[in-house]
């Protein structure tokens, strides 16, 4: 399924750990070159900024050559069909780089992978003269983007799957009428909350650690859908510029929009879960923003002040608490992304570096010597 060598990117994972090890001093640089020459890794990944540099390069000469092609070009039925062709030849250059010239995540195989996937569906519109319905424009990015994922274990098509789910859910229930457009909200949080419990369920399973990065996003949008699917202005905003309704129920999604951020940094206390913690905090902050902007207590220059101060006063506070860790937190950060969870360090490092601890000969035995000294005679 995976369109790379899963050796490498297990080596991969295993560098990262040991660098992590070597940047906190847990292993010497001897050591740490003893285990990169035993795990190679024939991926190509350059830093950030060469990264960009050859996506955006990658896009310039894509559509350069598409703009060629295209030039000239008048027929409608011509046009479908040159845009379902760069689709695919875009597609067959994405295999080329990861197959043959072992790119991942450089920059290259990332444009090529929204190239295919937009032109694809692109293709569609175009043959369908921009009259596609929604629920099939949503199936199409969910498809898409679903099969990049599988294929080429990339975060960004996982979230563009995400989304194209919940706006099939979202336009199914708007055809359905305004019974079911009514619990639309309800839709969307019980969609949401089944895609995070699935998600946090394989994040547990170690046959899956290459999909960690994609499960790991999911997972947070599925938390901040929740929420949104909740939240009282959004669903009273979006409920009567989609559907013309007046909201049901106020003090429900009030209970929600107070409550949920809550749930999570309990959650995430609880089960000394980073994401929860973070999430729950972020959305805390929405929700003073939700009631302020309906229940509005203080000016604006006041309620920014205080919130920044209490917000810089209770930071200050967890950094000096947590100075020495305490039940299982600590204010350290977490540099260890990807990390293998049962990997250990230490017994790799032991087995890399006195792998070539000289041998006894074959047949060698004991015997043939004397001994001497102060009250010693005889054989030894």
């Amino acid at each position: 399924m995976i369109a790379y060598n899963r050796k490498d990117l297990d080596n991969r994972l295993i560098l990262r750990d040991v660098d992590a090890a070597w940047q906190k001093k847990c292993i010497t640089e001897e050591e740490r070159r003893a285990v990169r020459a035993a795990y190679p890794v024939k991926l190509y990944t350059p830093n950030p900024f060469i990264r960009i540099g050859l996506f955006i390069g990658t896009i310039v000469a894509a559509l350069g050559a598409f703009g060629l092609f295209l030039a000239g070009t008048h027929d409608e039925d011509v046009l479908t069909m040159l845009i379902f062709f760069f689709s695919i030849v875009y597609y067959a250059m994405l295999e080329m780089f990861v197959q043959h010239k072992h790119h991942f995540r450089s920059g290259v195989d990332d444009a090529l992978i929204w190239l295919s996937g937009i032109y694809f569906i692109t293709g569609f519109l175009a043959a369908t003269e921009l009259d596609l319905d929604e629920i099939w424009i949503y199936l199409l990015v969910l498809l898409t983007g679903t099969c990049f994922t599988l294929r080429f274990v990339n975060m960004l098509t996982g979230a563009a799957a995400f989304i194209g789910l919940t706006g099939m859910v979202l336009y199914t229930a708007v055809r359905l009428g305004s019974t079911a457009q009514a619990f639309v909200p309800f839709f969307i949080m019980g969609l949401s909350l089944m895609v995070y419990l699935a998600s946090a369920r394989l994040l547990k399973q170690q046959r899956f650690r290459h999909y960690f990065p994609c499960l790991e996003l999911l997972s947070l949008l599925a938390l901040i859908m929740l929420y949104a699917g909740g939240n009282y202005f959004v669903v009273r905003e979006l409920g009567s510029a989609m559907f013309g309704m007046e909201m049901r129920l106020e003090w429900l999604f009030w209970l929600f929009t107070a409550a949920i951020p809550v749930i999570y940094l309990y959650l995430g206390i609880r089960r000394k879960n980073a994401m929860l913690l973070r999430t729950g905090l972020l959305l805390m902050a929405v929700a003073a923003f939700t009631i302020r902007h309906y229940h509005q207590i203080l000016s604006p220059e006041l309620a920014m002040v205080s919130g920044g101060a209490a917000m810089i006063a209770v930071a200050w506070y967890l950094t000096r608490y947590l100075r020495e860790p305490k039940q299982g937190f600590t204010k350290e950060s977490d540099d260890e992304p990807e990390a293998i969870e049962k990997l250990q360090i230490e017994s790799l490092v032991i087995a890399e570096t006195l792998q070539d601890a000289p041998q006894p000969p074959k047949g060698f035995r004991f015997g043939g010597g004397t001994g001497g000294g102060a009250g010693a005679g005889g054989d030894f």
